[in-house]
């Protein structure tokens, strides 16, 4: 299936006369906005013009230079190779002080960026740093987005008739209501459905409401109605004045801020941006305490407002690790409980008591909402540990690790996690649902046992933290491929697709990122040794990756992180394929995680063969061997010359502590472009 984006159709004219069918002059402000005495507003701004990052020779060398005094100072550093089953000894009590990754600050000529060393980019970093500065000079394409409205300092019109006049019909109106209660997005909740309706129909049966006339019917053209109508809840809500909340105020927020982000299949810094003033004006409401401790708010009000909280710091958690920074709400600020499980129909206004809360066996949206606060708020300490900058004991890595493993076991029967061929009588909101705690969870072991992946090379003690992280990483590349393939026309899944976005796509690429570290330090340790347990978990990761990649490539062409992702798998199975590795042997039904990872336990997952998609693309037998593949991947990825990397540069892994190796290059001085990355 072509996955390929229609081209889109250049809006030139300005907001009024491509709703009232008009032919506008284009001027700014045009004609016939300037014969009604209306503000004249043109959608989207000209895109300013953008140029290719300066790549210069000595830039190039310097870096080289650069690599290869790292190179000398580390090779002399260990100029005694030590075996893998010798563990180092330390000489006193700091031996389970862990320091944190410093991340990755990229330093441009435009400012400065910074990620943790958790994001994806970072990981990305240690692997392939090098292929930035020899890639082609054409930088890779992103989607021009000129970002949320609301933050560009728009001017809205001046008159309430202006933004009655762009109120559809009624009865569109009543389809656009309908689709939006009814479908399965999470910003549903933050809305009691009873009260909304109830003030609609008094929006609708006051004629002062209404604009004059009949509106512009411009649902002819999705894209161009929705773009209009996104702009025009930013106008709405700076002429209301968002900086100084009142009611409704950051349920209007919460809803125009997720229209913005399903707009991009990216990550955009400026929706972390804008969330971050969500968050704020909500503590300004006083959100982060729970409304059972001041008597003059409802117990409705108090219920909504725990629905809000409970929606806002999983956004804030999740976005803030997309972005690759410390999150902005910290435990023991806020005291706001859990929202009840409860129905729409089982409280409304006029309530005075809340009745109990529903069995966790009724599959309830709030149930969902529940589990994931839940785990969530263990992924939020997770991401904290990571970011800190004071050193990390091994104990309470181990300890977040049990209270993770707790609050998954708590997740009611029927939102338990199983596969699709278990679920075909399910409905597909509640698979979906299934599959976004068990992403989370899996998620968050990677993050969280991911800074010993190093050390559990050659220490028996991080030993466990590198089995949990490359497990985790395995079950979430088997996700991948299970919602690619339902999500497809004809899947179970194929109505949700709005749950591809870029945060379940990060996570995918988190993973990617996680096997090809580990791939790299096993393909060079295995150089020349005879073929053990090693080489056969390569052989196990490979499928995984391939199908990735595959996936990657339908997607590359209008996302830069998907592209980001394609080009890493595909460097790093060039890599692996022109040295040691025999063909690769698709995954089938006598295979399950712990086999393809040398790995045992209760922890892991298996892979369910009845969701694994049967189009792996693995490279043909003949050319596996060979240095022919790795050329056709730097010719299709854009090397000149057709090589990727010098393999010399990877040929003294047996010198190298590696764990100092991936931390520094992490943090040297980027100049290449990162499209896509903040």
């Amino acid at each position: 299936m072509d996955h390929a984006r229609p081209p889109v159709r250049a809006i030139i004219s300005c907001t009024f006369c491509r709703q009232k069918k008009l032919r506008c002059d284009r001027v700014r402000p045009c004609g016939s906005c300037v014969k009604r005495g209306l503000g004249c507003v043109y959608l989207n701004p000209n895109p300013p013009p953008r140029t290719a990052p300066t790549r210069s020779t000595r830039q190039l060398n310097q870096r080289v230079r650069e690599l290869e005094e790292l190179v000398n100072v580390l090779a002399k550093a260990k100029s005694t190779p030590r075996p893998d089953h010798e563990t180092e000894q330390k000489s006193n009590s700091s031996d389970d002080e862990i320091a944190s990754s410093l991340g990755r600050m990229q330093v441009g000529e435009t400012g400065t960026s910074y990620v943790s060393g958790s994001h994806w980019a970072a990981l990305q970093d240690s692997i392939a740093e090098i292929k930035e500065y020899l890639d082609s000079d054409t930088p890779l394409s992103q989607n021009y987005s000129e970002g949320p409205a609301l933050l560009v300092g728009l001017c809205p019109p001046v008159g309430k008739d202006d933004f009655l006049a762009a109120v559809p019909p009624k009865d569109v109106a009543d389809r656009l209501v309908s689709r939006f209660f009814n479908s399965m997005e999470p910003g549903v909740l933050i809305f009691h459905a009873p009260t909304f309706q109830n003030e609609y129909n008094r929006f609708w049966s006051q004629p002062q409401e209404r604009a004059e006339g009949e509106p512009a019917d411009v649902i002819g053209n999705p894209e161009e109605a929705c773009n209009i109508y996104r702009l025009y809840a930013a106008y709405c809500l700076i002429r209301d004045r968002y900086t100084t909340p009142t009611k409704y105020t950051i349920e209007a927020l919460l809803t125009y801020a997720q229209c913005e982000y399903f707009r991009s299949a990216d990550a955009q810094h400026e929706n972390w941006v804008m969330f971050g003033i969500i968050m704020r004006l909500a503590l300004h409401m006083g959100l982060h305490r729970d409304g059972s401790r001041f008597p003059e708010i409802s117990c409705f009000e108090a219920e909504m407002r725990r629905r809000i909280w409970a929606f806002m710091t999983q956004g804030d958690a999740l976005s803030s690790f997309q972005s690759g920074l410390p999150r902005m709400m910290h435990k023991g600020v806020a005291d706001t409980h859990l929202p009840r499980n409860l129905l729409d129909e089982d409280f409304d206004e006029n309530t005075t008591t809340l009745p109990p809360s529903r069995p966790d066996t009724d599959a309830t949206p709030l149930s969902y909402v529940i589990s994931k606060s839940v785990i969530g708020e263990v992924f939020a300490q997770i991401t904290d540990r990571v970011a800190s900058t004071e050193p990390t004991t091994y104990q309470s890595i181990i300890q977040l690790d049990n209270q993770l493993n707790e609050a998954y076991a708590a997740i009611p029967a029927p939102l338990k996690f199983r596969s699709v061929a278990q679920s075909v009588i399910d409905l597909p909101h509640i698979i979906m649902r299934r599959y976004s705690l068990e992403i989370l969870y899996q998620k968050s072991r990677c993050i969280l046992h991911r800074q010993h992946l190093c050390e559990g090379r050659s220490d028996p003690r991080y030993a466990r933290s590198r089995q949990i992280c490359i497990d985790a990483a395995m079950s979430l590349l088997q996700h991948q491929a299970t919602l690619d393939a339902q999500v497809q026309p004809g899947g179970v899944l194929c109505h949700s697709k709005w749950y591809v976005s870029s945060l379940a796509s990060h996570d995918f690429i988190l993973a990617a990122m996680i096997l090809c570290v580990e791939l790299h330090h096993q393909s060079s340790r295995s150089n020349g040794q005879p073929r053990g347990e090693l080489s056969q978990n390569i052989d196990g990761f490979l499928p995984a990756l391939q199908t990735s990649r595959q996936i990657w490539s339908r997607y590359k062409e209008f996302s830069s992180e998907a592209m980001q992702a394609w080009r890493s798998i595909s460097i790093m199975l060039g890599k692996l394929n022109a040295t040691t590795l025999s063909p690769v042997t698709p995954i089938t039904n006598s295979h399950d995680l712990s086999s393809i990872s040398g790995m045992s336990g209760e922890n892991s997952l298996p892979l369910s063969s009845p969701d694994q998609p049967n189009w792996y693309d693995p490279p043909p037998a003949s050319t596996t061997n060979n240095l022919d593949f790795e050329n056709a991947m730097a010719l299709e990825l854009g090397f000149p010359g057709g090589a990727i990397m010098d393999k010399n540069f990877w040929d003294f892994s047996n010198n190298i502590d590696w764990a100092e190796f991936d931390a520094t290059v992490q943090n040297l001085d980027m100049v290449g472009n990162r499209v896509g990355l903040y």
